[in-house]
């Protein structure tokens, strides 16, 4: 549950190319890990998988930075949180490039678990049609029968079962030219990243835009935001 909090709040107001909520794919992707038989770890790690590359922590930087790292790792312990930050700096597409090439073979032990997460990444990447609805976003993702074959020499029978049962849902639909998007995916809300504002009325009278923030017993820093319009007679 404190997993999932920390997600809705990091990824809130942000989407994939398909126009799925962000939240949604970690969901999916945490949920294929699962079904593949990956540990309690491996799971929990995939539904913070992308929070160090797109998660807002209010900083507006990308990578684990030690605040960050500690945050998570309350969150979902340290053996997990560890396979999200060497998933971020993971270079996937040269190492599974070379797994294709040279089997499992070439991978060290510690790369191994994040691996299968980012093939599980990749397969969850189809799931909404991504392709269909984005067509510029299949240069971003790994091949689908290259998928396949990683998954095959990391021993990974379940995410090839799982991947080759749901062919025929995992290919990209036929999607009508006005429903295609030509970004990889849609500008992202900031919840965290929030800086003062004044707003102006059509009349050209200026308003105060007020904010104030509260601890909540059990939750981080929230902000308020109110406005008061000044009267014309004031």
């Amino acid at each position: 549950m404190a997993a999932y909090a920390l997600i809705a709040e990091l990824h809130a107001g942000q989407y994939r190319a398909s126009g799925k909520t962000f939240v949604s794919h970690l969901c999916g992707t945490a949920s294929i890990v699962d079904g593949a038989a990956g540990s309690v770890d491996e799971t929990l790690a995939a539904l913070l998988h992308a929070v160090y590359d797109a998660g807002d922590f209010g900083d507006g930087r990308r990578g684990p930075a030690p605040h960050k790292r500690a945050e998570v790792r309350a969150s979902i312990g340290t053996a997990a949180e560890t396979l999200v930050a060497d998933y971020f700096d993971w270079p996937w597409r040269e190492r599974l490039a070379e797994v294709l090439d040279g089997g499992a073979g070439v991978l060290e032990d510690w790369e191994r678990p994040v691996a299968f997460l980012r093939l599980a990444n990749e397969v969850e990447e189809r799931v909404d049609g991504a392709d269909g609805y984005a067509p510029g976003h299949a240069a971003f993702v790994f091949p689908l029968d290259d998928v396949v074959l990683c998954a095959r020499h990391l021993g990974r029978t379940e995410l090839v079962t799982f991947a080759e049962e749901r062919a025929d849902v995992l290919a990209a639909p036929v999607v009508p030219d006005p429903l295609q998007m030509t970004t990889v995916a849609s500008g992202p809300i900031r919840p965290r990243s929030l800086t003062t504002r004044r707003s102006i009325r059509g009349t050209g009278e200026q308003s105060l835009v007020r904010h104030a923030a509260r601890r909540v017993p059990g939750a981080r820093r929230v902000v308020y935001v109110w406005r008061q319009w000044r009267s014309p007679a004031s």
